[in-house]
């Protein structure tokens, strides 16, 4: 698993880390236990369970909830915007984000597709 970083800028797993969960408690565990799961488990398995779906343009999204400390967890959804990219296994996390709604933002859609195509840039 590989994160996308843009322009000497720090990876969007560390970048959603240092900033965006921190205004939640336990938020940065359960994207760390998310990755660890993408990490571990096989496309086909991720499918399966129905954590795994494609969204559109090769950007798949894995959505976790239950976010244990959260008082109400089912009202927090861990968004992890991944590519199977350029192999189709090796596995590169375009966007992390968490979210109150269980749809889909197609701003987030868009700028993970965005890093998508950056990325593809960044290996030619």
């Amino acid at each position: 698993m590989t994160p996308f970083s843009a322009g000497g800028k720090q990876d969007v797993i560390r970048q959603f880390l240092g900033k965006d969960a921190k205004r939640l408690p336990g938020v940065g565990t359960a994207v760390l236990d998310a990755l660890r799961v993408l990490e571990l488990t096989p496309q086909v398995d991720l499918k399966a369970y129905g954590c795994l779906s494609l969204l559109r343009d090769g950007v798949w999204e894995v959505r976790v909830e239950k976010i244990p400390v959260i008082r109400k967890p089912k009202d927090h959804w861990v968004r992890l915007f991944v590519a199977y990219y350029p192999t189709g296994i090796e596995c590169v996390v375009l966007l992390v984000k968490v979210k109150k709604t269980n749809k889909i933002d197609p701003d987030d859609t868009s700028q993970a597709i965005r890093n998508l195509g950056l990325y593809k840039k960044q290996r030619l």
